[in-house]
C-alpha cells in the first residue's frame, strides 16, 4: 500500500492494524506534506506573502500542526527531520517515498533516518489529535 501519511495525514494509520494482521507493509508518501511540515514553514506568520501556506486552504493543516506542537514541542527539536522519524516508527512503515529537491535536502532525510525513531506513544499521540478534529 502506498499512501500520504504524516502526522497531520494520518487517515491511512487507521488501517494499519489490519494491513499487520495480514502481513502486509506501507509506503509512507509525502511526509513533508509537500513542505509544510519542514522547520522552513512552522512558523506560518514569518512565510513569504505570496507563499502557498498563507493561502486559506491550509489553515485547517496548520491548526492540527499548532495542536502537535503544542503537544510534541519539547520534544521535537527539528520538525524536518521529526517528521522522517514519524514515518519510520511504526513497524508496518517500510519506505518513505520523499521529494527532494538538494543535495542538502537528501543529507538531512539520510540523516534523520537513523534508526533512532520515537516510540509508538508519539505515534498514538499524533494519530489521537487526527481523531479528535474529526478529519
Amino acid at each position: 500500500m502506498v499512501a500520504y501519511y504524516n502526522p497531520i495525514e494520518m487517515e491511512m494509520a487507521e488501517f494499519f492494524p489490519e494491513m499487520a494482521s495480514r502481513g502486509q507493509g506501507f509506503f509512507c508518501l509525502r511526509p513533508f506534506m509537500g513542505g509544510l511540515l519542514t522547520d522552513r514553514r512552522v512558523d506560518r506568520s514569518s512565510l513569504p506573502v505570496d507563499d502557498r501556506f498563507r493561502h486559506g486552504d491550509w489553515d485547517a493543516a496548520y491548526e492540527q500542526f499548532g495542536m502537535l506542537q503544542a503537544d510534541l514541542g519539547t520534544e521535537v527539536s527539528s520538525w524536518t527531520d521529526f517528521v522522517i522519524k514519524f514515518g519510520l516508527c511504526h513497524p508496518l512503515v517500510t519506505s518513505l517515498i520523499v521529494g527532494l529537491n538538494s543535495i542538502e535536502q537528501v543529507d538531512g532525510v539520510l540523516d534523520a533516518a537513523d534508526g533512532n525513531y520515537p516510540d509508538r506513544s508519539v505515534f498514538a499521540r499524533a494519530l489521537e489529535i487526527f481523531r479528535s478534529i474529526g478529519a
